[in-house]
């Protein structure tokens, strides 16, 4: 939609704040909050002036409208927050994951580190998100991302499907098979408290997957998000083989 626009961060920005309709709801309850409670507080002052000036005025000194204006406008302006506090992480954290299509993620670095260690770095296409790096010995290394897949319904109207990376494991032993609740487990500490909740609440599909290991050297790689997880494509430049310190 916006790719007519140069800036790269710009555009992602843009997409993220269409997709994210959650950020759209939340302005809206915002705007029609504010103006109740503008309403209200300003009918609250006219009551009270009156009051003052015409003791004898019949009626309440605030009307009923006027105190339901004000109590709905309070009610819509913490539906907002809540609303923007669940919108905020996914907006400024998250890359948005539409349907089953396969969509550019990041590059990978791999170099040599020191003491016969190896460095591992993910850098997101879009430069306003922060890049993973890892540094660990091991024959082979992996990406391990969150991945969010909400129906249609709540794609819709609330949240796009969106992924994101978190973790960057390394493997030391050729034979060994990475577990599911054991990504699972290392990942808890990586995961934020959006994913969590959406996690518990069962509105979309919430999933931490790891990518299929690939033997450590250096090279830099091309990373697509598919709906099994990340997968690595060398980009040409791998030199090398295993690390010899």
């Amino acid at each position: 939609m916006f790719r007519w626009i140069p800036d790269e961060t710009l555009r992602f920005w843009l997409e993220q704040f269409v997709g994210v309709r959650l950020a759209l709801v939340t302005a809206v309850l915002a705007a029609v909050g504010v103006g109740w409670s503008v309403y209200a507080v300003v009918g609250a002052v006219r009551g009270w002036r009156r009051r003052r000036r015409y003791p004898d005025w019949p009626g309440a000194t605030v009307p009923a409208r006027v105190r339901k204006a004000g109590w709905w406008g309070l009610g819509l302006l913490g539906l907002a927050g809540v609303a923007g506090a669940l919108a905020w992480p996914w907006v400024a954290r998250y890359q948005r994951f539409d349907g089953l299509d396969v969509r550019p993620a990041g590059t990978v670095r791999v170099r040599p580190g020191t003491a016969g260690a190896w460095v591992v770095r993910f850098d997101p296409d879009v430069p306003s998100l922060a890049s993973v790096e890892q540094a660990g010995r091991g024959l082979r290394w992996f990406v391990v991302g969150a991945f969010v897949e909400c129906p249609p319904a709540v794609r819709w109207l609330l949240l796009p499907s969106l992924h994101r990376p978190l973790w960057i494991g390394f493997q030391e032993r050729p034979g060994a098979f990475i577990l599911s609740r054991d990504v699972e487990r290392m990942s808890e500490p990586f995961l934020d408290y959006a994913f969590r909740l959406l996690r518990r609440a069962g509105l979309c599909r919430t999933r931490v997957l790891a990518s299929v290991p690939v033997e450590v050297g250096v090279g830099d790689f091309r990373v697509l998000a598919t709906p099994q997880g990340y997968v690595l494509m060398g980009t040409g430049r791998r030199r090398g083989g295993l690390h010899k310190p």
